[in-house]
């Protein structure tokens, strides 16, 4: 089955009149809900007002929600929480998110809780999640989305594409966990495919896909792939077109060391093309969580000219 990402309509003064719409509106439940399974989506547009950033779009259909926009740092950038009330996606579930920052906006864009993908019926139709990032001249997104968990027999496809126009930045992450180890839950059955783009002025100027087998043991525990961990990270930010002072790469490096020091995980930094790129598999989601941020703290005055201001929501 394929998600089709549906632009959201232009923006105008109605447009907010949506968030407002009750989750439990049963026009809304019944459009989204086909033979039992959700196809939910959720369609954002930032732009600047006279106030500041401003959610000025949210159209949505199904059980995803912006609850509203938070300013802990001033009106120049929003804050924005995806809600996903299920909780998590069963067999042929899909969530479509798309979110446009218009030109000269700012926006952070996380989520209250991990998501989950639990384990497939019988006919292990696949679960789904598209996002669709739209990063306008001169705009900056950060996404920050909590971890997603893969439980046994689940059949996993999540897809992530980022286009950025030319001024644009984008600070970003991708964790997630095959089973919950904690609760010695491990991923005995089931698929995980992923896939990150990002198109740079017009350009594919990094791409990446992973496959999960819980089939390919070899993969899975030799040092070429998972090395026997559970968890695997992704953290991506850029454009740094005239790259990084080397003070910078060595202080992203002592974090991924203190990592590998502490028994925590492994890590490593790189500068690919224009993208500071940090990698992390390890034991814990907690663990990649605490890595990349760290990360965060240091590149984001760097690249968007502001100190890292935590979310809320992540002390909660």
């Amino acid at each position: 089955m394929e998600i089709i990402n549906v632009p959201p309509p232009s923006a105008s003064k109605d447009d907010t009149r949506e968030t407002r719409q009750s989750l439990s509106s049963a026009e809304d439940a019944a459009l989204a809900m086909s033979n039992g399974r959700w196809q939910a989506q959720l369609n954002l547009i930032v732009a600047n007002r006279e106030a500041g950033a401003r959610l000025v779009s949210c159209h949505r259909r199904g059980p995803l929600h912006i609850q509203k926009s938070f300013y802990p740092e001033g009106n120049e950038i929003a804050h924005l929480y995806i809600l996903h009330p299920p909780g998590g996606l069963v067999s042929g579930d899909s969530l479509t998110i798309t979110a446009i920052v218009e030109a000269n906006s700012k926006a952070l864009i996380t989520t209250p809780g991990a998501g989950r993908l639990y384990g497939a019926r019988k006919n292990a139709k696949p679960q789904f999640q598209s996002n669709q990032l739209t990063i306008k001249a001169g705009a900056s997104l950060e996404w920050l989305p909590m971890e997603t968990l893969f439980y046994s027999r689940s059949f996993g496809r999540s897809d992530t594409k980022v286009e950025i126009e030319e001024g644009g930045k984008f600070i970003g992450w991708d964790i997630c966990s095959l089973g919950l180890p904690a609760s010695n839950e491990l991923f005995t059955e089931g698929e995980l495919r992923q896939t990150f783009e990002i198109v740079y002025k017009g350009q594919v100027d990094w791409l990446e896909r992973w496959k999960f087998n819980a089939e390919d043991k070899n993969f899975l525990a030799s040092s070429a792939g998972l090395n026997g961990q559970s968890c695997n990270g992704l953290f991506v930010a850029g454009p740094f077109d005239d790259g990084l002072e080397p003070a910078v790469i060595a202080e992203l490096q002592a974090i991924c060391q203190t990592t590998r020091e502490s028994k925590q995980g492994m890590a490593g930094v790189s500068l690919v093309k224009h993208w500071l790129v940090l990698r992390y598999i390890g034991p814990s989601t907690t663990h990649a969580r605490a890595v990349f941020s760290k990360a965060w703290f240091v590149l984001r005055p760097l690249l968007l000219d502001r100190a890292a201001c935590s979310p809320r929501i992540w002390a909660c």
